[in-house]
């Protein structure tokens, strides 16, 4: 997430126009990131019925579930820390370098 703030933050300083090249970048990584999916090869045996098929089922084997579960606590608090400070740095970057 953060070099994704730098580089969105380099092109709205130095590229031509910004307001509109950010997303045909990103239009671009999407379609790359498509493409490579499209051509991964499928890890998951296919289950009879329509509905059986829809009914996603997500494990965690007994020996990671201990780490996991005392994980999960900083892996919630350090996506929060990041959302704020992402938040926050434009305006204190505005501000440190005067740039609008």
């Amino acid at each position: 997430m953060g070099v994704g703030a730098i580089l969105s933050s380099l092109l709205v300083t130095f590229a031509p126009a910004p307001t509109h090249l950010v997303y045909a970048f990103l239009l671009v990584l999407t379609l790359v990131e498509v493409g490579v999916i499209w051509l991964m090869q499928e890890t998951v045996s296919r289950r009879l019925g329509v509905l059986a098929s829809l009914d996603p089922r997500v494990t965690i084997s007994l020996s990671a579930r201990r780490m996991f579960c005392f994980l999960i606590p900083f892996a919630v608090a350090l996506w929060m820390l990041d959302g704020f400070f992402l938040s926050l740095v434009p305006s204190v970057v505005a501000r440190a370098t005067g740039s609008q």
